[in-house]
């Protein structure tokens, strides 16, 4: 990034970290993927938390709570030095995905929405006030991106009452970007897939959460 004119700038606080970086009259805010989604998503950490009038998932609330006083100090920090004029995007993967939604939902009820939330291999964040709540102040500006049998992107279940939200971008076994994600559409996509390599499963992998498998399939669109 650097190499590329921005300034960039670490936040850090326990597992959980954001880059800011800093161009003209743009700032990228990333947040970092992180194993430890994986102990998250383990039943004795399930729990369901009412937050800002929605309900999320209490890990990850929690996760993004131990770095939002650092997010908010230099929200206010770079207001102070005029510098709020900027287009703001917000990205992630992985948990960071889940950490960018909350930060963006967070500052939308504070009245300073982003501009743009951009999230690779993320898992559901809330239930369907939390969906709905969400898709209300960022029903165009999100685009929420899951590659094929990406199993991150299934959790937490849906049978516990966990939806995703709008934006939803599926690059399917072929690697081509679509927007067409009905059941039907995934279950044929994953049937050409098993005939492709001759497994007769569902190929439900960590590769496929890996950024940098996202990175490469998106590369060649």
């Amino acid at each position: 990034l650097k190499a590329m004119g921005f300034w960039v700038d670490q936040l850090c606080c326990s597992d959980s970290r954001a880059t800011i970086a800093t161009r003209d009259k743009l700032e990228i805010w990333a947040f970092a993927g992180d194993p430890i989604i994986l102990e998250l998503m383990k039943p004795q950490y399930y729990s369901v938390r009412f937050w800002r009038g929605v309900d999320v998932h209490g890990a990850f609330l929690t996760h993004y709570k131990l770095i939002r006083a650092i997010l908010f100090q230099n929200v206010r920090e770079r207001a102070q030095d005029g510098q709020d004029v900027r287009q703001r995007w917000v990205t992630g993967h992985g948990l960071g995905g889940a950490t960018a939604q909350l930060f963006a939902f967070d500052m939308a009820t504070r009245g300073e929405p982003v501009d743009h939330i951009v999230t690779f291999g993320q898992p559901r964040v809330g239930r369907e006030c939390w969906t709905l709540a969400y898709n209300h102040h960022y029903r165009n500006f999100t685009r929420r991106y899951v590659n094929h049998r990406d199993p991150i992107c299934e959790l937490p279940e849906t049978k516990k009452g966990f939806l995703h939200s709008v934006g939803e971008q599926y690059i399917d076994a072929g690697g081509d970007l679509s927007k067409r994600n009905t059941w039907w559409f995934r279950t044929r996509d994953q049937l050409r897939h098993e005939e492709s390599n001759g497994t007769g499963a569902a190929p439900l992998n960590l590769d496929n959460h890996a950024i940098v498998e996202y990175i490469l399939k998106l590369e060649k669109k």
